[in-house]
């Protein structure tokens, strides 16, 4: 077992409902991001250097600080911040980390469209370039398989998402922020578990 991300957003009940599993339990599974996704989004903590998603936002000259606020926005349900929160050892400590919370999520609150736009600009940006694993370091560190995973950024998947590749992960991830948006959400964001 290893560590998965979710995208998730502020319309839970809305954008998860019945229809949302029925397509999904039938095998279209066209919403989710695979497990080196998730490895991709981590590299920041995770090797030195500059990691492939920042090296992508300089090739392609766009800002991608809107994933990395993805994942500092804290839910009522997350463990991280509960633990926090059970493990502070003052009333002071525990409002210090629900202000920290609060100025997080309200960079992020509202900002579905800023990611779509990001999601259509970076894909097509990237549909463009040839040989994107050669162009992207890895530190001599490549837990995301890079020769496999950015290579062939317009082909798709067969076998689930699974096996997706960037480019499909990039297209399942636009594919989900375009389905919640119809669901009436306005923010979204990532948690990993």
């Amino acid at each position: 077992m290893g560590l998965d991300i979710a995208i998730l957003t502020d319309k839970h009940d809305q954008v998860f409902d019945s229809q949302f599993y029925s397509d999904r339990n039938a095998g279209n599974d066209n919403y989710s991001v695979s497990r080196t996704f998730c490895n991709f989004m981590c590299r920041q903590n995770a090797c030195e250097g500059l990691p492939e998603l920042d090296q992508i936002g300089e090739i392609t000259a766009l800002d991608i600080t809107p994933f990395y606020e993805m994942e500092r926005y804290k839910d009522e349900n997350n463990e991280e911040l509960l633990y926090l929160l059970e493990t502070a050892e003052s009333e002071e400590e525990r409002q210090e980390i629900l202000q920290e919370c609060r100025e997080s999520n309200a960079k992020v609150t509202g900002n579905i469209g800023k990611v779509e736009n990001l999601l259509t600009r970076l894909i097509d940006k990237l549909s463009v370039i040839e040989n994107l694993p050669a162009i992207l370091d890895d530190h001599g560190y490549d837990t995301l398989n890079s020769k496999v995973y950015f290579a062939e950024f317009n082909a798709i998947a067969t076998q689930g998402y699974i096996n997706n590749n960037f480019g499909q992960d990039l297209r399942s991830f636009k594919r989900f922020v375009n389905y919640a948006k119809t669901k009436g959400a306005t923010t979204v964001y990532f948690t990993y578990g």
